[in-house]
């Protein structure tokens, strides 16, 4: 009896031990790495192939991304996402190295300021939001969170939003309920289009809808493979359509975008389609491309 409650406690203890070492292995992983593949289909330029690939600290607290097109040998853009808080305790301020920022803001109510817009939560992800953007300064988190591009500061954080950067997935627990939206009407110099985008989940917790005066997004498809929306938008004598998918077992995204000119009656259309994620961490960050390259097995 004394010999297999030793041998029990070995057991134990060898498993505590391994998962502490693992921890700190974990925990010395101060970077990830991202490669991201996206098959594009455009009406016009016809079919490419574009390369992402991002560095992440450890918190996610700053962000580079490097982008290239694989049929034109073009040689890596680079942009740079950083953040820095405000003294004041209650606002962080995320940057990029193209000059342009976003204020993000925790109001009382369970409300976020996004620049000039507010964004009202449930109290779960508020919690949450804050410790990630107050505390950590989560750039990707942001990202996340603003993926549905209501502002007129969606352009500084679309090489982000668009893709899913490391399989993340929507928590049913986490709600926006709705958005008070402010975009500058681009037809004049001094004029805003006001307009409230309200958020609708089913029992389960999985977004149903998103209704607003220029913005629709409906749940068109949910089963074991897949989650489909349909959005529309009109803003500023344009009307754009989307279909998006989510592959459920990869977490991959793929769209289908229609974009009407009203003016003209001029139609685009094209898709875009994730087709390869790879993710590895490492303890140093890379010095350059080269070596990003080489840890990622890129040719």
């Amino acid at each position: 009896m004394r010999y297999r409650l030793l041998l029990i406690l070995t057991i134990v203890l060898s498993f505590a031990t391994s998962k502490i070492a693992n921890a700190q292995v974990a925990k010395n992983k101060r970077y990830m790495l991202s490669l991201i593949r996206m098959d594009i289909n455009d009406e016009e330029d016809g079919k490419a192939i574009e390369n992402y690939v991002a560095v992440f600290s450890h918190q996610n607290d700053s962000v580079i991304v490097f982008k290239w097109n694989e049929a034109q040998g073009d040689k890596p853009s680079k942009s740079t996402f950083w953040a820095k808080k405000d003294p004041s305790g209650n606002s962080v301020r995320f940057l990029s190295s193209d000059g342009a920022s976003i204020l993000v803001s925790f109001l009382t109510g369970h409300r976020i300021g996004v620049d000039t817009d507010i964004y009202l939560l449930n109290t779960a992800y508020y919690n949450f939001m804050k410790q990630k953007l107050l505390l950590e300064t989560s750039v990707l988190d942001l990202a996340f969170f603003l993926k549905d591009g209501y502002g007129d500061y969606d352009p500084y954080l679309e090489i982000l939003t668009r893709k899913n950067w490391r399989n993340q997935k929507e928590n049913p627990h986490h709600k926006i309920i709705t958005v008070d939206v402010k975009n500058k009407n681009n037809q004049t110099d001094d004029q805003f289009h006001h307009w409230r985008a309200v958020y609708t989940y089913n029992t389960l917790g999985i977004l149903k809808a998103v209704s607003g005066q220029y913005y629709d997004k409906k749940l068109s498809l949910n089963n074991s493979f897949e989650l489909a929306y349909q959005t529309r938008k009109n803003l500023d004598r344009s009307s754009i359509e989307i279909q998006t998918y989510q592959n459920r077992k990869t977490l991959r995204d793929s769209a289908v975008f229609s974009w009407t000119q009203l003016s003209t009656a001029k139609d685009f259309h094209y898709s875009m389609k994730q087709t390869k994620l790879r993710l590895i961490s490492v303890e140093q960050k890379p010095d350059n491309f080269k070596d990003i390259a080489r840890l990622l097995g890129i040719k």
